[in-house]
């Protein structure tokens, strides 16, 4: 199989005009976070190999643990979120790395676009940075979304046949794969429901009873609340959860599933 060249976006910008953006690969990464240096959310990481259509997904603070695979395997694509293989090794108690798996959702339309992950962002959680954290200096940082919103990051795999965006998402880069798709990242904002902020708040209060170790009091950690997209996609609310009883210092993150 060729190499597939660098492909490129086109963007309507909704007054008449078209910019174009080159999506480097195959392969690459992309870091991002919804903020700036002082006060942000987690830093995420979307990355593909050049010798793979596969596509990851981090969250900086639980790297090591846990990721987001979109892969595209021998026996068709599957999506997971699941441990690290170092993760696992290093509790025997984890029996399975898969915390959740479900097949690659149809195409949206005839657009060629499949949504793989939304990751989302709402005004509150977006606080400030842990004292000395250091970031690598190719993090892309997003504008903060008001109160009572969130921002919204779109990861789709799509046919380079079609990458013409229309207003209302917008691109924030994208990387190329091995197979000639492409993993765009698409930029969106949207109130956040009161509904949706009640199944947030309760899926975090079963996260924090279940947390055995001591926190400590007044800092923040980052938390991932999952749930099922529209569109037969995953959504993850990159929260801020403030422990209010005493311990060691610096902050952590965890993940968890709101009731439905």
């Amino acid at each position: 199989m060729s190499t597939p060249a660098p492909v490129t976006l086109v963007v309507d910008d909704g007054n008449g005009g078209q910019e174009s953006l080159v999506l480097p690969g195959p392969g690459g990464e992309i870091r991002f976070t919804v903020g700036d240096i002082r006060h942000h959310a987690a830093v995420w990481k979307i990355w593909a190999t050049k010798n793979n259509a596969s596509v990851y997904a981090a969250i900086r603070v639980l790297g090591g643990r846990l990721k987001v695979s979109l892969h595209d395997g021998p026996n068709g694509p599957d999506y997971r979120i699941q441990w690290t293989a170092d993760h696992v090794k290093a509790n025997p108690a984890l029996t399975n790395r898969i915390i959740d798996k479900w097949p690659r959702p149809p195409e949206i339309g005839n657009t060629g676009w499949t949504k793989g992950i939304s990751i989302w962002v709402r005004h509150e959680d977006v606080v400030a940075a842990p004292d000395g954290e250091s970031l690598p200096a190719d993090v892309l940082f997003l504008p903060a979304p008001p109160e009572g919103q969130a921002t919204g990051l779109h990861l789709v795999i799509a046919r380079p046949t079609n990458l013409f965006v229309k207003p209302g998402g917008i691109p924030l880069g994208g990387i190329t794969l091995a197979d000639g798709q492409v993993a765009l990242l698409v930029v969106s904002q949207s109130v956040v429901t009161d509904d949706t902020n009640r199944k947030i708040d309760d899926a975090l209060a079963e996260l924090v009873q279940s947390v055995t170790e001591d926190l400590d009091e007044g800092s923040v950690y980052r938390s991932l609340v999952w749930s099922d997209g529209e569109d037969g996609d995953r959504q993850a609310w990159d929260v801020a959860v403030r422990a209010g009883r005493p311990s060691r210092s610096n902050a952590g993150a965890s993940s968890s599933r709101p009731s439905r």
